[in-house]
């Protein structure tokens, strides 16, 4: 006996969905809303009562039989269904209208799925790796009938959605009947085998239009033992027939449902999308997912993979290019290269860079191209399909580049719209009335995360820079096919297939300040290489200490002298400035004998550095470089054999002089190193300022 009443029970399950109750079970509680609705020893009544009502309702139940509970949420009832043998013999209905709180419903199925999980369906996200294998106890008795509400993803082109099969003691499994959507279509294959198991015939029918638009569409299917089966996909309906002796000699027992495991992957696809009010047999087959296993009362053993019980977004195939120049480039069909009017594309991405190309394609020779890409955190969608170039952008007040997954649909309608949704928001254009080919000859390379450093490939003035994009991608689909990373034509730079990286731990060209040096590992992440910089800390933001000179109008410097002499034939020095002196004498790198120096002051606030490789007289370098302002600068300077190159604050200044090597170098370039004097010098002269930084770094 069940009481429905209106006060708390422990224990109580919500019955959002229906059940079906095998036998009866003592202190069973489910609830809906304000109502429970429990089990007594009584298993001959079932009482119902209402919230805050004193009256009670009798309704007969035999134990012979199994009971459905069907929560109707749309009619406000609850039915009470005697089943035998699959078929319902008896049905009771009851009010549930008191029992909801502020009386207000959102009626099932009367408005589109969300991933709110404002409907009662349960619904499950199937990625490319997901299935659930149903197995019933016994052999399946016939008629068979299943319903499901199913949707696609990005219009993927093809997948299976349920395969009725057959367990072998060896566990492999036969399929009789396969379900799939294909080219916009259900089609139902029916796979005929002879008395060793070998394929002597197929049977294919198919049903529906425009099913993997996006959108929800319902299947229907049904047959009998004497082989006619009837398919109903939306509102078209197909029927047709199958020898009986056929059907009598298969020995269905299981449900396949989503993936094409153990079937011949080079034919079937697995499904990708969502499915929902998955009903085999009269039986809510998805209730069970989100029912406590011991709680579960069904006719079937389960087994699921991947699966993701709620609408939720679909990932599959992450890639993360961990460098702005890396790139993927995928070589398409010779077929697929005819027709690029279609222009189906779905992915998803992360990053923190606000730039950077994501996909590319182009005609060679020709302005023709499409690309997508973050420039300043908006994602822009440029095209060229002749006749005029063409943008849509996604909303300018939203920045994508923020570290979290973005949703990216892009769809052509007709010959002169196109539409870019990103995050669920739809931007649309509407190209020029001269409109756009529908056939247009690209090549058929598709760039993915960036394009080659090359002069054949560019971007055609679409304003978008040729940085690659840095971050993770997944669920890339592109006309309905999926983009398989493992099969890709090239993959160049650093590419990590299978996996979303750590963004946090990637290099960027923001990572470090002062053309630091990213270094990233495993187990630290990134880390800034500050040494040539002359700068300190994490990110090479901070300013060292250093050594003042002329302080109080002292006069001094510092020498460093090195136990063993270096032979050469580059150098690099880096340090720190901070004065207001417009004279200075800063460093001198000279060897024993003075037979090699290069020497480096400030007279009159110009800049000259002294090279002398063993002569009488150095070769002089001058600039005007604005150094004496009381900032500090960080100056980096490169001898490179006989030739100077200087740098103030990462910026290349242009030196007068300079031509005195020109002749071959002989071994004067390995003069050997001996010590670094660093201030004044010459001691001839006082200036007052701040050295600081790694002064010599070879």
């Amino acid at each position: 006996m069940f009481i429905l009443y209106g006060r708390s029970i422990q224990l109580c399950q919500p019955l959002l969905t229906d059940v079906i109750i095998l036998t009866p079970i003592e202190n069973r509680c489910y609830s809906i809303e304000k109502c429970y609705l429990t089990f007594t020893k009584n298993d001959q009544i079932i009482t119902f009562k209402r919230n805050n009502d004193n009256n009670s309702f009798p309704v007969f139940f035999s134990t012979k039989f199994r009971l459905l509970l069907q929560h109707d949420l749309p009619n406000e009832e609850i039915l009470f269904s005697s089943l035998s043998k699959n078929k319902i013999i008896n049905t009771t209905k009851l009010s549930t209208k008191y029992c909801y709180r502020e009386n207000k419903l959102v009626k099932r199925n009367t408005q589109p799925y969300d991933r709110s999980g404002s409907t009662s369906s349960i619904v499950i996200t199937f990625n490319s790796s997901s299935f659930i294998d149903y197995r019933h106890r016994d052999t399946l008795v016939y008629p068979l009938g299943l319903s499901v509400r199913f949707r696609t993803l990005g219009r993927i082109s093809n997948g299976v959605l349920l395969s009725l099969t057959h367990r072998k003691p060896d566990s492999s499994i036969i399929p009789f009947i396969i379900i799939e959507h294909t080219n916009g279509k259900i089609e139902i294959t029916i796979l005929q085998l002879n008395d060793r198991n070998a394929l002597s015939s197929v049977t294919t029918v198919q049903c529906g239009k425009n099913v993997n638009n996006d959108n929800w569409h319902k299947l229907q299917f049904e047959i009998d033992l004497n082989g006619a089966f009837k398919i109903v996909v939306d509102d078209d309906t197909r029927t047709s027939q199958i020898p009986s002796y056929v059907v009598s000699s298969w020995n269905i027992d299981g449900l396949l449902v989503g993936h094409t495991r153990r079937l011949n992957d080079d034919i079937f696809q697995p499904f990708i999308g969502y499915m929902g009010d998955l009903i085999f047999n009269d039986e809510y087959l998805f209730s069970s997912l989100s029912t406590r296993k011991q709680l579960i009362q069904s006719s079937f053993h389960l087994f699921s993979q991947h699966i993701i019980v709620g609408y939720r977004i679909a990932f599959f195939n992450l890639v993360t290019l961990d460098t702005q120049t890396s790139y993927i480039a995928f070589s398409e069909r010779e077929s697929q290269n005819k027709n690029h009017g279609k222009l189906d594309i779905y992915f998803l991405f992360r990053t923190y860079v606000p730039d950077g190309l994501i996909l590319y394609r182009y005609a060679q020779g020709l302005n023709e191209y499409f690309a997508i890409g973050l420039r300043a955190g908006i994602l822009t969608l440029f095209i060229d399909f002749g006749y005029g170039k063409r943008q849509i952008v996604s909303d300018e007040s939203t920045k994508l580049a923020d570290g979290r997954w973005h949703e990216v649909r892009v769809a052509r309608f007709g010959t002169d719209k196109i539409e870019l949704v990103v995050d669920n928001r739809v931007n649309r254009s509407t190209l020029s009335a001269n409109g756009i080919r529908n056939a247009v000859s690209l090549q058929p390379v598709l760039y993915v995360g960036g394009i080659p450093n090359s002069n054949n490939i560019n971007l055609t003035e679409s304003g978008m820079n040729s940085y690659g994009f840095q971050g993770c991608l997944s669920s890339f689909i592109v006309d309905g096919h999926l983009l398989d990373y493992e099969t890709a034509l090239v993959l160049h730079g650093k590419i990590n297939m299978n996996v979303c990286s750590d963004l946090n731990k990637l290099c960027y060209d923001f990572t470090c300040t002062h053309s630091g040096t990213c270094i990233t590992n495993d187990n630290d992440g990134s880390t800034c290489d500050c040494i040539e910089t002359a700068y300190i800390g994490e990110r090479c933001d901070r300013i060292p200490n250093g050594f003042h000179f002329g302080k109080h109008n002292g006069s001094g410097a510092l020498e460093y002298v090195m136990t063993q002499a270096r032979q050469t034939e580059h150098d690099t020095i880096v340090f720190g400035l901070q004065t207001h002196s417009i004279s200075a004498q800063l460093f001198r790198l000279e060897s024993d004998l003075d037979l090699y120096s290069l020497e480096y002051e400030i007279v009159r606030g110009r800049s000259y550095i002294k090279l002398n490789l063993g002569e009488k007289q150095p070769d002089t370098y001058s600039a005007i470089t604005h150094i004496t302002d009381g900032l500090y600068h960080s100056i980096k300077l490169i001898r490179k054999f006989a030739s100077i190159e200087l740098y103030v604050d990462d910026i290349e200044i242009k030196l007068d002089g300079g031509n005195k090597y020109t002749n071959p170098l002989e071994q004067r370039s390995f003069l050997a190193q001996r010590r670094l004097r660093i201030g004044n010098f010459k001691n001839i002269s006082q200036w007052n300022g701040i050295l600081a930084g790694r002064l010599n770094q070879f």
